[in-house]
């Protein structure tokens, strides 16, 4: 019996043995089927990720592709923009400087008259209060010779008229 108990002993110790081992690789699946089922829903998690990354990625590079023609369109506006803009003020300061040019010619036309009328006006202000005592003067003298004028006419009526009385006197 001993080799059987010693058999038997040892199977006892084997089967302890593997019943521990089997516990111990129960445990272990047990961890590895809780480690693949976290793994999956890692990978779940990031195959959920990288399509929305695929997605935001995709979106973002047709607004890309839409602003960088909204940009084209733009800087060409604004080129066409700043060349008329440019072009208009070229015109308004040409116009401008005609304008200042015409000006420029009309002050200087004005200023030339002016100092030639200062001389004349100048030389009439100094006749001014000659000119008014002779005016006076002439004047006076005008009155004089008009009633002068009246009392020869007078004159020259009685005159007449004593002619015709001494024409009719001596012609009768």
């Amino acid at each position: 019996m001993n080799v059987w108990e010693a058999e038997r002993k040892a199977f006892i110790e084997e089967r302890g043995l593997l019943s521990e081992k089997v516990s111990q690789l129960s445990a272990s699946v047990d961890q590895m089927a809780a480690a693949k089922a976290s793994v999956e829903t890692d990978r779940d998690f990031f195959r959920e990720q990288y399509a929305r990354a695929s997605g935001f990625v995709s979106s973002v590079r047709a607004e890309n592709a839409e602003l960088e023609e909204r940009v084209k369109i733009a800087e060409g506006q604004a080129g066409e923009g700043v060349a008329k803009i440019k072009q208009l003020f070229e015109t308004n300061v040409k116009a401008l400087q005609d304008d200042i040019h015409r000006w420029k010619s009309l002050a200087e036309m004005l200023q030339e008259k002016d100092s030639r009328t200062n001389d004349e006006v100048r030389t009439r202000a100094a006749q001014t209060t000659e000119l008014e005592s002779l005016c006076r003067t002439l004047l006076r003298d005008n009155n004089s010779l008009e009633s002068d004028l009246r009392k020869l006419g007078r004159a020259l009526q009685r005159v007449s008229v004593q002619r015709n009385k001494l024409s009719s006197k001596f012609c009768r």
